[in-house]
């Protein structure tokens, strides 16, 4: 088969879910995942990376929601709104000034 072949068969695969087609609903990753390792025309290399690359996807989100996670329970103990936008400076200057407090001067240290 030749690689002309060969993409035939993806192209084939991709225009009913391709982001031009608004018809149909989207299938789900798992679905497309599916369709490509069953499919003949893809070749084993391709299938190999794209199963590996989510894989690694899988691991990025679910480390995400555990980080997500801890920030909530962190945001909790610290009595903080989940609806206060931090930034590494609002954080620094809050415990400077309490660095301040604690050591009894309200100039900088």
């Amino acid at each position: 088969m030749s690689a002309r072949a060969g993409f035939k068969g993806i192209k084939r695969m991709c225009i009913s879910s391709s982001p031009v087609s608004t018809n149909q609903e989207q299938p789900s990753l798992e679905e497309v995942l599916r369709d490509l390792n069953e499919s003949t025309d893809v070749p084993s290399c391709v299938k190999f990376a794209l199963n590996a690359m989510v894989a690694e996807l899988e691991k990025v989100q679910l480390e995400r929601d555990k980080l997500r996670d801890e920030n909530k329970e962190l945001r909790r103990r610290l009595g903080i709104s989940p609806d206060d936008e931090l930034n590494s400076t609002s954080v620094a200057n809050d415990l400077s000034s309490d660095e301040r407090r604690v050591n009894g001067s309200d100039e900088p240290a």
